[in-house]
Formats: structure tokens, sequence, C-alpha cells
């Protein structure tokens, strides 16, 4: 018996050397070998055994062969409906009987793409195949490798077969599986695979690196040829990018192939099982396996053995010894090298209960591993900063929830305690209140003596602020405290911003912010917390090169589409826009926020104030006059700043719809023009120097600001734009009982308080005359 078993294992190799695929050569014929030589176990006679294995034999053969038809069947469903658009990759046969029995029983057309699947060009022959079984409802294609993500446009689903089907639910198959399946996946096509249980194997990889050469090169390459250079002919596909697995044992979800114990152990219908078949619990439950109040006990406990020094003083002496060791802080490189470990012994101990279903002695061992593995992972949830790492794992989420199922109740119970842990949202209610006080006591100090925020920031507090904001915790009050920090620290220190700048705290704001664009805030509290942030980009935008990450970071996309959602966000990117496209600084912002289509987005807010609802201007304290006057800003930006091109779209905008924007442009400016002169009937008559600066000031803030902008802004418009513009503007002027003087006098005064000490004011002063001059 041993001789035989040994010849069908030395066939192996050489049925793998053929032009075939290795992987369901070694997997049919490990299945082969297991369910044949059982009879050994099962029959004391030779003859016996040898008409018992020779008639299994003849049922595994029966089964393969009866397979692609029961697999045809049941994918029936899903191909018999009408006018089927299918794209499968490389030659499959067994989705080659699939596509013959849906064309028959289909009332429909069934369009079948099929790759080139280089380098052998296997999918000519596929294309060949099908165009033989002579269908006229079934039509097929061959398109190249590198045109898939377009052709799934055009298709409702991908099926594919496989070469093999591993432990985690992944699929072996033909080189560019991975590249369909990804393309599926991003295109939302469901993506079934077709393949027979006996190409089920008992492999686990977790990358494309951990498959087998001889898996992943073709059988007849050179053996001679470095493997870097060789060519690979099959790759690795991950359960996540499966839709369903249909099977002649049925129709599975990938993660359902992982107890792959029952596919390798099946038998033939109507043959009596010899042995007698445990309970779920009973494989390590019996008493030769000891416990201890719930949880899987410890070889030294096993043996019999106890620890040394059970008094007090050896309690304490271990104690104080525990107290000077020095312990490793959790990082995301040993969190990793946790959830290898976790994984390889889930992976083992699923091996050896395959490998000695009845044998416990056998798996202990590995179960204990796997429940030390498990009690290691609590360590976790004592940073929940990192569960991120967690979540990002293929595997060990999906391994977790199997856990849970598991014959060992001890394991269930286990992963049970991780699992609460993990999801304990609780947090120590004094270190919550230790960071509240001691964010506390920086805004004091920084309150008494401003200048203390670049020392705070130097000395670390922004980089902490920074990894608070980024860190994937819920919101709470200390997440508000720090935005309402940050904000402080930005308002008055140059170098602060610049450190900000440094730290890539540009990119790190505009991620926040990004999640408000779709989403209004839950809360008052968070309504705040998205206020200091956009105060706090508004003030970093001061400095030139934050201006820079700014539109490296595609913030002024971000706010574009910000302003076409009807949130309360609109508001702030209104604002965030006006400090980021002022001044000389901003003109690559605003050619850039041209180029974006963004004129569409704010013409309609010129036109139009936003106020109150869903856009919450209301809601984050800010007036209508404050948003015109940002809005107002920004255009007259874009007039100054943009490039010729740019600049001509602008003055485009108030050519449409019969000069609307012009009127518009008109009635802000009387509406100002009677807020100014509200306060100005309020000044006292005071005539000296100081008097007239805070007169000036109180002007300014009583609407003066606005209107010196609308003004300018009418001034640029009839300057550089049609004569049909200042006409229409000296038209509707007259008929309110205006003039021109009232906009000369006014952009005079605005000129007058440019300053003349600087070649940037001067220039200005200079740009504006001239152009108060052709009105």
């Amino acid at each position: 018996m041993q001789e035989l078993i040994k010849r069908l294992k030395d066939t192996i190799p050489e049925l793998k050397g053929q032009n075939a695929s290795t992987v369901s050569v070694h997997s049919g014929c490990e299945l082969l070998i297991q369910f044949i030589t059982r009879a050994e176990l099962e029959c004391n006679e030779f003859q016996e055994t040898r008409r018992v294995m020779l008639n299994r034999g003849d049922i595994f053969l029966a089964n393969v062969k009866s397979s692609r038809g029961k697999i045809a069947k049941l994918s029936g469903p899903f191909l018999t409906q009408k006018n089927v658009r299918i794209l499968t990759h490389s030659r499959s046969r067994v989705v080659l009987a699939a596509l013959d029995f849906a064309s028959s029983q289909n009332q429909g057309c069934l369009s079948v793409f099929v790759t080139e699947s280089q380098p052998d060009r296997s999918g000519k022959e596929m294309v060949k195949n099908l165009e033989d079984l002579k269908r006229d409802n079934l039509s097929a294609r061959m398109i190249l490798d590198a045109s898939v993500a377009q052709a799934l446009e055009d298709i409702d689903l991908v099926l594919l077969g496989a070469e093999g089907v591993v432990e985690n639910g992944g699929i072996i198959n033909k080189i560019g599986t991975l590249t369909l399946a990804t393309c599926a996946k991003a295109a939302k096509k469901p993506v079934y695979v077709l393949v027979e249980s006996f190409k089920f194997i008992r492999l686990f990889p977790l990358n494309q690196r951990d498959l087998p050469d001889e898996y992943k090169y073709a059988p007849f390459s050179s053996k001679s040829e470095p493997v870097a250079e060789r060519t690979p002919m099959a790759d690795y596909t991950p359960p996540d990018l499966i839709s369903l697995i249909i099977s002649d044992l049925g129709i599975l979800t990938p993660s359902a192939t992982m107890n792959v114990g029952e596919l390798l152990a099946f038998k033939p219908d109507g043959e009596a099982t010899p042995r007698s078949k445990r309970g779920p619990d009973d494989s390590m439950n019996d008493s030769s396996l000891p416990k201890k109040k719930g949880r899987l006990v410890t070889s030294t406990e096993a043996s019999g053995e106890t620890p040394e020094g059970d008094s007090a003083d050896d309690i304490l002496h271990l104690l104080e010894k525990a107290e000077e060791l020095d312990v490793p802080q959790l990082d995301e490189t040993s969190v990793r090298k946790l959830l290898n470990t976790f994984d390889k012994r889930v992976t083992r101990n699923q091996e050896m209960r395959i490998k000695f279903p009845d044998q416990p002695e056998k798996f202990m061992e590995s179960e204990m591993d796997l429940n030390d593995a498990v009690q290691e992972l609590h360590a976790l949830a004592a940073a929940p900063e990192l569960y991120p790492i967690l979540c990002e794992s293929a595997t060990v989420v999906p391994q977790l929830v199997a856990l849970l199922t598991h014959e060992n109740t001890d394991i269930i119970i286990a992963t049970i305690d991780l699992l609460q842990e993990l999801t304990d949202l609780g947090e120590d209610i004094e270190d919550e209140e230790g960071v509240h006080n001691a964010l506390s006591i920086m805004e004091n100090v920084v309150e008494l003596r401003p200048s203390a925020a670049e020392t705070l920031a130097q000395q670390g507090v922004l980089a902490w602020i920074l990894k608070r904001l980024r860190s994937k915790i819920r919101f709470d009050a200390n997440k508000l405290y720090v935005s309402e920090i940050l904000s402080i620290f930005m308002q008055d220190s140059t170098e602060n911003r610049k450190f900000l700048g440094d730290l890539d705290g540009i990119d790190v704001l505009l991620q926040q912010l990004a999640y408000y664009k779709r989403h209004n805030p839950s809360n008052p509290e968070e309504t705040e917390l998205m206020e200091n942030l956009f105060d706090a980009l508004c003030s970093s935008l001061m400095l030139e090169s934050n201006r820079a990450l700014f539109l490296k970071g595609e913030g002024i996309q971000l706010m574009n589409l910000m302003l076409r959602e009807r949130k309360m966000s609109r508001i702030g990117a209104i604002r965030v826009l006006n400090f980021a496209l002022q001044k000389k600084e901003g003109v690559d912002n605003c050619n850039k926020f041209v180029e974006v289509l963004g004129l569409r987005t704010l013409f309609p807010l010129f036109m139009k104030t936003p106020a109150g609802g869903n856009s919450g201007a209301k809601k984050v304290g800010v007036s209508g006059d404050q948003i015109e006057e940002h809005i107002v800003s920004i255009v007259v930006s874009l007039l100054r700043n943009c490039g010729d091109a740019q600049r001509e779209r602008v003055l485009n905008k108030f050519m449409e719809r019969d000069l609307e924007k012009v009127d518009r442009l008109v009635e802000l400016h009387f509406k100002y023009q009677e807020k100014v002169s509200r306060v100005e009937a309020n000044l006292d008559d005071d005539e000296s120097e100081e008097a007239a600066d805070e007169a000036y000031l109180k002007r300014l803030e009583g609407g003066l600001f606005t209107l010196q902008y609308i003004d300018l802004l009418i001034l640029e418009v009839s300057s550089l734009g049609p004569s049909s513009m200042k006409e229409r503007v000296l038209k509707l002027l007259s008929l309110r009982g205006g003039s021109a003087k009232d906009i000369r006098s006014v952009i005079r005064e605005y000129v007058g308080n440019l300053g003349s000490d600087s070649t940037e004011g001067d220039l200005e002063s200079q740009r504006i005359m001239a152009l108060l001059n052709k009105f």
C-alpha cells in the first residue's frame, strides 16, 4: 500500500511537467490520493481494499467529468437573461461549457468579449471554440488585454475560470486576471468564477510573492533562466475582488470557501462513513485536553508544573522586576507584526485541523498558539489611532469573524472578548480632562503673551495638533478645542503659518474639510469645528508659500466643489477663495479657478446671495453683507490677476443674459451707498485727524469697503468691456438719481488710502487712475 501511494505521488511531478495547469494537477492529484487511500483504513483484506480503491477512483473520475455540466446549470440564472454582455479572460473549458448551455437556454443574445490573453494568445482559441458552437444567439469578439477598462463600460458581468481556488477564497488564474478583476471592481461590475471542486488547493497566499514559482511560471519554461527574467503565466486574485464562486458543490461566496476541510474529505453518495464523526466541540473538549476557566491552558499548566515563588514576598519581588522592564511602545511596525503572526497562526490551525480532523492531540499546540495570538491583539485596544492598520488588512478582520464559528468554544470566547475590547468606545475620563486642561493652559498663555504661540508651535504642539486632527477618532470636545487652538496659532504669526506649511498642514486641513463637501455638521459643536478649520486655512493663506501648497493640494478644486453643493461648507469655501485669490500672490490660483470652471459656480452666488437653508449662512453666523463682500472681492481679484484669456472669460460673464450682472452691480452700488450714508449721518462733527481716522474706519465697517470694491468692479467692467456695458451703467445710474461722479468720488478716496509705501501700491494706484480717466 505504501508503494502504491509513493508511486501515485511520484506521478504528480510528471503530470506537472506537461503543458497543463500545474495548480489544478497538484490539487486534483492530492484530492484523488486522499480520497482513494482511505480504503486502507476501512478494509482488512487486500482484495477488498483494491476493489474499493478502484471503485472510488471511478467515482472520483465520474464526479470530475460531470462537474462542468453541474456548474453550467448552476450558472444558468446569471447568463440566461435577455441580451447579456459578458467579458471573459483567456480560455476556460468550464466557461465554454457554461456559455454553451446558456446559449441553448437563452431567448436573447449572448455577446461575449474575450481578452487576447498574452503572451500565448489563448483568447484567440477561446473565440474559435465559441464560434465552433454555431449558436445563432452567441457572438464572440476578441479584445486587447489593455482595453479591458474601456470594454467594462459596455458589459454586464465578468465570467472567469480558475486554475485553483486557495483557502481564503482567492483564485490563481492566467496572468491578467488580477488586472481585469481590479478594473471590474472599480467599474462596479460583478465577477463570477466558474471552477471545479477538485481545484480547491491548500494554499493561503497574501500577495503575488506568496505564490510558489511552480504555479507562477509555465511548466515548460527554462529552469536555467533566472526567475526574475521569466514571464509569469499566473497571478493571484484576492477574494475581495470576486463576487461569487460557482462550483459543482454549489454557489459560494469567497469567504465560504475558507473551510476546505469539507471539500477535501467528501464521500460518495451512499457510502457508509467508517468513522464516527465528532460534534463541533468534541475535538477540543476531551478530558485529555485540560482547560482552565474558559481559556486554553499553557504548556506549563498542562504538564502539571506550577510557577515558582507562590509566597507574597516572591510575588511582590516579581512585580517590582516587572516595573523595571522596558515595555516597547506599540507602533505601526509592531502592529503589522502582530497581525502577521495572527494570520500565520490562523492558517496553521486550519491546516492542522484539516490534516488531522480526528486527532486533537496533533492540532492542540496550534490551537494554543492561536489563542495566544488572539490574546496578544488585546494590546491594540490601547492604541485606537492604529485601528486603520487593522482595517486595511484584507485577511485579519474576516479571520476574526470566522473565529466566531470556530469548533473550539475557548477560541470563540477569546475572540468575543477581543472584539468587545476593540469596539469599546469608552475613553479614560481622566485622560480626556487632562488633555482639555493642557489645551486650556495653552490658550491662557497665548492670550497673555501672544508671542508664546510661536514657541509652543516649535516645541511640538503644532505637530501634535495636526496628528490629533488627522487621527480617525470620533468627534469630541477635545478635537473641537484643538481646532480652536490651531486657529489662534495661525492668527497673527507668520512663523507659525510657515511652520504649518512645512508640516504639510495645508493638506491636513484640506483633508479634514473635504468631509464637509457633501455633509453638513451634525451639531453646533461640529459646526464650530468646521469654522475653526476654515479660519485656520484662511489665516495660513496669507503666506505666499502656503498658497502654492494650497494650489498643489488641489484646494481650488475642493473649494469649487463646495460651492456647487448646497451645504454649510459653501460659506467657508467663499472665504477661503477670497484669501487664496487676492493680491499678486494669487495669480496662479486665479487662473486655476477659471480653468476648473469656477465661474459657473461663482456667478450664480453673485446674482443671488445665499442665506439660510442648507447653505448655512445663518447657521455659521455669517451675514449676507459679508458674503457679498467676499464674492465681490473674488471677482475683483479675478479681473486683476488673471491672464488675458482668463480675464476675457470673466468679462464675457457680464455680457450674458442682456447684461444682467451689470444690472446687479449697479443694484449693489446703491444698496451699499445707502448703508454708508446712514453711517455718515451718525458721525460726530469733530474734524481732528484722529477723529477723521476713526470715522473712516466706521465707514469701512458700515459698508464703505464693499462699496469701494463694487465701484472698482464697475470701473473695470466699463473700461475693459465693450461700450455697451458703460452705457448700461450710466443709464441705470441716471434712472435712480445717481451719476458717474459718485463712483469717481469713491474710487479717488480708495486710491488715496492705498498708500505709497510700496511699489505694488504705487502700481495699483496708477492702474486704477488710468481706468478712472477712461470712465
